[in-house]
């Protein structure tokens, strides 16, 4: 990946954990960027409580990680295309589902000429539920590999 692509952060943690709200509260507080949401439910609803966001794509085609992962590539074409173009394009957020591997989505991004020619990607953020946290933090867990191969 390029030193200067555009910005990317992978938004990770177990289901319920709070990405949707804590990345709501970030564009709340005036953070500027596009939002990717990977939509875990059947019917969207994060899309429309991320409104404050710069741009929205949402992924509903399965998880970004694996069976959506054309669709993941295909949103990020698109938006370095739109980028190429001269047309502004904040940091991009990806907000994966709750069960996503960080690491094949950051693969998925650095094996494609184009995405890793026109990404930057600027870290890996997995949020952990506070109640449960003790429990998912446990070895072997998901949000272990998360957070282990999250990091670039």
């Amino acid at each position: 990946m390029t030193d200067n692509g555009l910005p990317l952060t992978a938004l990770g943690g177990w289901l319920g954990a709070g990405k949707t709200t804590w990345l709501r509260h970030q564009l709340h507080a005036g953070l500027q960027a596009h939002v990717i949401v990977n939509e875990a439910a059947g019917i969207a609803v994060d899309d429309a409580l991320l409104s404050q966001a710069h741009g929205l794509t949402v992924l509903a085609g399965g998880c970004a990680c694996c069976d959506g992962r054309a669709e993941l590539v295909a949103a990020l074409r698109h938006l370095a295309d739109r980028h190429s173009t001269g047309e502004a394009v904040p940091e991009i957020i990806l907000e994966t589902r709750g069960l996503a591997d960080p690491a094949a989505i950051i693969t998925a991004i650095t094996d494609d000429p184009l995405l890793a020619r026109h990404f930057r990607l600027t870290g890996t953020t997995v949020l952990v539920d506070a109640a449960n946290g003790a429990a998912e933090l446990c070895p072997g867990t998901l949000v272990i590999h998360q957070i282990r191969d999250g990091r670039h």
